[in-house]
């Protein structure tokens, strides 16, 4: 006859579960309403932001910052960890968005919002062969009045906007190595220029064919005898 047993609760679970108590009690301090997402496909809340009105009335200001929350009970030492799909799944957040390091020993609670930096870093570990990124929690930034500059800043257009483009030219420039991205955009839309090193490395071009033509004229230009 086998054992027969209940379900059970791994230590990481009950760590990650007290670190999510701990945010959703300091996130409505901070200007935000934490809603835990339904199903975790790398966002563990989506957090209403709102703007202080004059005590003690807030308005909601229609920007919505998603979170990631990591926690850790190693007091002093411990360290932030993301796989492989957490990385991926935070370069596709298509907003405001931050990583939350959670101390359940001391209840501290630091962050690290999406910027050109972790993009670069979360970029560099995908290409790379390893099976986690990870942090000091003690690196991570902390304070108040801290947390609501980032925030600002972050929920500004046109820093999402360029972040859209720093992703879109690592993203092409890491699969075409020694090219250069550049974009144009109006209210009406954007275009993407992409300059390769050479043409013809990209592409089998008939000989009689305008590309083929331009290439080598431009090719002839560009040579020392011209």
């Amino acid at each position: 006859m086998k054992k027969r047993r209940g379900k059970r609760r791994a230590k990481g679970q009950q760590i990650g579960a007290v670190g999510e108590g701990i945010f959703a009690a300091w996130a409505p301090d901070h200007g935000l309403a934490a809603v835990k997402a339904g199903d975790d496909y790398g966002i563990d809340f989506f957090c209403t932001v709102f703007r202080r009105l004059g005590a003690p009335t807030e308005e909601a200001t229609g920007a919505v910052l998603a979170v990631q929350v990591r926690s850790t009970s190693v007091q002093h030492k411990g360290r932030i960890r993301l796989d492989r799909i957490d990385a991926e799944a935070a370069l596709r957040v298509d907003s405001p968005f931050a990583v939350v390091g959670i101390d359940t020993v001391t209840r501290e609670v630091r962050f690290r919002f999406m910027d050109e930096a972790l993009i670069t870093e979360l970029q560099t570990f995908l290409r790379s062969a390893a099976k986690y990124v990870t942090w000091p929690l003690r690196n991570m930034e902390s304070g108040d009045k801290n947390f609501a500059h980032k925030l600002a800043e972050v929920r500004r257009p046109a820093f999402q906007q360029r972040l859209r483009w720093i992703r879109a030219r690592q993203d092409i420039e890491s699969m075409v190595r020694g090219s250069r991205i550049s974009f144009v955009q109006n209210e009406k839309g954007a275009i993407a220029i992409l300059q390769v090193p050479f043409v013809t490395s990209l592409f089998a071009v008939p000989p009689g064919d305008r590309l083929h033509q331009c290439a080598q004229r431009d090719m002839d230009m560009d040579s020392p005898s011209s």
